[in-house]
């Protein structure tokens, strides 16, 4: 399918919501998907980015100056993974569940 194609099944999906939560890394593939929101939703897109010990503050910076350039709100949501005993653990199998 060509990317015109998907990026007007995109925008079909979209309209058929009256808001959006968009999880925002700031990284390429939540930046067109907060990019679409935008659009298509206006100020019913919302970008939330997880504030964490394992996310670099500049990146949370990043993201934040980056929806709001979209035109998103922006929230942050904190949550400390390493206060999960498995994820402390960092197990070798860990990144083929």
């Amino acid at each position: 399918m060509e990317a015109q194609n998907k990026l007007s099944r995109l925008k079909s999906l979209l309209q058929s919501m009256s808001r959006i939560l968009v999880a925002f890394s700031g990284g390429v593939d939540s930046t067109f998907l907060l990019w679409a929101a935008c659009q298509v939703l206006g100020k019913n897109a919302l970008a939330v980015t997880v504030c964490s010990p394992l996310v670099p503050s500049e990146e949370l910076k990043r993201a934040r100056s980056l929806a709001l350039h979209l035109g998103a709100d922006h929230e942050t949501v904190s949550l400390d993974p390493l206060a999960i005993p498995h994820v402390r653990k960092n197990l070798p199998d860990r990144c083929y569940h």
